[in-house]
């Protein structure tokens, strides 16, 4: 009997599927790249790609689309980046945070090359150069999670709260986040991999709440707190959809969603008792197999990824009309300066 695939979760706000470039060229860094498909926007691109790939049986990997897309050109390829440009790519590069701690053990190691001494240093299993690794991961991972979208939200959601004791309580905290890095685990070396894959999701969680700051005009944005406030926690409140994978990290996202709407809940009188009347859709997951907008997400992250590993972040920019990179929405002109600064 044939197996009939549906679209997925009805109240899902988007679908979502992740990959990455391969780690040889990129500097040994997973980086962790995010495809979003909106269920209202054209699927026309990705019937397209189907066609495209009738000959492959059984489910349709993005390795196996990249290679006919590629060789695609003229009209059909133009038809196909009609649609699939209207996808929303989250990226998340764990490689501006090692460069920056690598300018960190400069200072600390008085060689030329400091770097490549730690290396040798780790080969050798030195019991200092371990510690200095393992620091090391603590602080890109902690920096990665501070830049993501989801933090960003957080802090905004502090901002335009106007419930003055839940704002004092969060000021009274000495490191006050939307997340622990020891939520993540406590095993150094897939810490950075974990915070970074995360960080990806939440850029396609809470983007939309954090446009709805930005897209305000700063000198209005005190008078209109409680309006920001409104439209931040409908965006909050969405549910999203995930291809099956890492429970862990969606209930993360429940957690750092929970944080971020205690921040945005309605202001009450001093002595009155708060009654929360949000529900929040949980966010899910899907097999691949049994969703087409998953499936089409798993095709985007992969053209996507395969764009960043073959060309350029710049590439990736002007091929899509949304993309976030560590936290923050480049435009061309963002992604060109980017690139001039770091080479990545």
């Amino acid at each position: 009997m044939a197996h009939i695939i549906q679209p997925g979760e009805a109240e899902a706000a988007s679908f979502n599927d992740d990959s990455s470039p391969d780690a040889r060229l990129t500097a040994g860094l997973k980086v962790s790249i995010n495809a979003q498909v909106i269920p209202e926007s054209s699927l026309d691109w990705y019937f397209r790609v189907l066609q495209l790939c009738g000959s492959i049986r059984g489910e349709l990997k993005s390795a196996e689309v990249w290679q006919r897309f590629d060789a695609l050109r003229g009209d059909s390829k133009d038809r196909i980046w009609a649609g699939l440009s209207k996808v929303h790519i989250h990226i998340v590069d764990p490689r501006p945070y090692r460069r920056s701690f690598d300018k960190i053990v400069e200072r600390i190691i008085p060689f030329k090359d400091p770097s490549n001494f730690l290396r040798e240093r780790l080969a050798a299993k030195d019991p200092w150069a371990i510690w200095l690794s393992e620091q090391g991961q603590f602080f890109m991972a902690d920096q990665i999670l501070r830049d993501s979208v989801g933090a960003r939200v957080y802090s905004i959601s502090k901002f335009v709260s106007e419930f003055p004791t839940r704002v004092q309580e969060n000021e009274s905290r000495l490191d006050d986040t939307i997340l622990e890095l020891n939520q993540f685990g406590q095993d150094a070396k897939p810490l950075v991999r974990k915070a970074s894959a995360w960080s990806a999701k939440s850029a396609a969680t809470f983007h939309q709440a954090l446009d709805c700051f930005l897209s305000v005009d700063a000198e209005t944005a005190v008078y209109e707190s409680d309006i920001i406030r409104k439209r931040m926690k409908s965006r909050v409140l969405d549910s999203h959809t995930f291809d099956k994978g890492d429970q862990k990290h969606l209930d993360l996202l429940e957690k750092a969603r929970g944080n971020i709407l205690d921040n945005l809940r309605e202001p009450t009188m001093p002595g009155e008792e708060y009654v929360n009347g949000d529900v929040a859709n949980p966010y899910c997951q899907a097999d691949s197999k049994d969703s087409y907008l998953i499936q089409a997400a798993d095709i985007a992250a992969g053209i996507a990824s395969k764009l960043l590993e073959t060309q350029n972040l710049v590439f990736v920019v002007q091929s899509f009309e949304y993309v976030t990179y560590n936290g923050h929405r480049f435009s061309v002109s963002d992604a060109e300066e980017y690139l001039r600064r770091t080479g990545f």
